[in-house]
């Protein structure tokens, strides 16, 4: 392979490439509003006695970062962070009360006591953020759904102490786990959820193309060393993102990072240095690879001369909500002999 001084080092391409992309950040109007909820939380008024905000989605639509923009790790354009520290921890298993009262010693960076003993854990972490010398803002638990009910203790005193208010951040059945806590403490709490970019008409593709806009013109100047050619913001690409991500923004961004992991790979085994144009056909294979196990769709929308329509992706959309909300069927009992057992 050229040692070309005008390109990056082989060895260091992938490293570039997905620091590059993980460092780009879109705007998107749902994830701002988030933050400026965050913001009503932190600076509360005795009119908005709320002490937690609860953030639930699906994955890959941006709750970590959302957390990101509130504890100012990354910088939009158009919310600030909130002022002072966001002591944040997250869930990587399911969580009890001792789990939880570790995570937040390690986020604290205080000694670990009261491991084994709730009430007494509970009371000493409150004492500990209460007193601590950067005087956290806010709390901020990602996963949260991973949380089990023994958590509800040590959450309760927190809100209870009034010593910060509280995010859980988490997938499906995290406002469940904060509706019980609510109940605990009699406090007010405010529920908030992150929804796929829209597509249920023509000029809605206009957000996934904008969006598809800033991916290519941030990665154009590390693409040009590499003699990388990717074009994505067209109507056409716009469909086929959306449908292969289903809307999800984390699910867009995955697609063309892998994509480019896998010909950056490609033309540093087979040592190819002429340039190259990103295909339908790379996208293809990634997809089929990596998301069409959980797709709902029934085709591969980058294997196929057009672009999805429209109305495809609705018919999917249909049996999508009508597969959610449908009651389970119950067995009926059998006719004949054998029936007995049914009685």
């Amino acid at each position: 392979m050229s040692t070309d001084a005008s390109k990056p080092a082989s060895n260091t391409i992938e490293a570039q490439l997905r620091e590059t992309i993980t460092r780009i950040h879109v705007d998107l109007p749902d994830q701002c509003a988030v933050v400026k909820r965050a913001h009503a939380l932190v600076y509360r008024s005795p009119l908005q006695p709320a002490q937690m905000l609860v953030m639930e989605a699906e994955p890959l639509l941006g709750k970590t970062r959302v957390l990101n923009l509130i504890s100012g790790d990354i910088r939009s354009n158009y919310v600030s962070p909130i002022a002072g520290w966001t002591c944040r921890t997250e869930c990587r298993s399911p969580t009890n009360a001792s789990a939880l009262g570790l995570l937040l010693c390690r986020a604290l960076g205080t000694p670990i006591i009261g491991l084994g003993n709730v009430p007494r854990l509970a009371e000493y972490l409150c004492k500990r953020i209460e007193r601590h010398e950067r005087k956290p803002a806010l709390l901020a638990v990602d996963n949260a759904h991973l949380l089990t009910e023994e958590t509800l203790d040590v959450l309760a005193a927190i809100i209870a102490s009034g010593v910060a208010p509280i995010i859980l951040s988490g997938r499906t059945g995290t406002s469940a786990l904060a509706g019980q806590l609510l109940h605990m403490v009699g406090h007010f709490a405010e529920f908030v959820d992150l929804a796929p970019l829209a597509y249920t008409r023509g000029a809605d593709l206009g957000k996934v193309h904008d969006f598809l806009l800033v991916i290519q013109q941030e990665l154009r100047s590390l693409l040009d060393q590499l003699g990388i050619k990717l074009i994505l913001a067209t109507d056409d690409w716009a469909k086929c993102f959306w449908a292969g991500s289903w809307g999800s923004p984390g699910g867009i961004v995955a697609l063309v990072r892998e994509t480019l992991l896998t010909v950056v790979r490609e033309r540093k085994e087979k040592r190819r240095n002429s340039p190259y144009t990103v295909t339908r056909d790379d996208f293809a294979e990634t997809w089929r690879l990596q998301m069409a196990r959980d797709s709902p769709l029934k085709f591969n929308p980058f294997k196929r001369d057009d672009a999805p329509t429209l109305t495809e992706i609705q018919e999917v959309r249909k049996e999508v909500e009508q597969r959610r909300f449908a009651k389970p069927k119950l067995p009926t009992a059998p006719k004949g002999k054998g029936a007995m057992i049914w009685r």
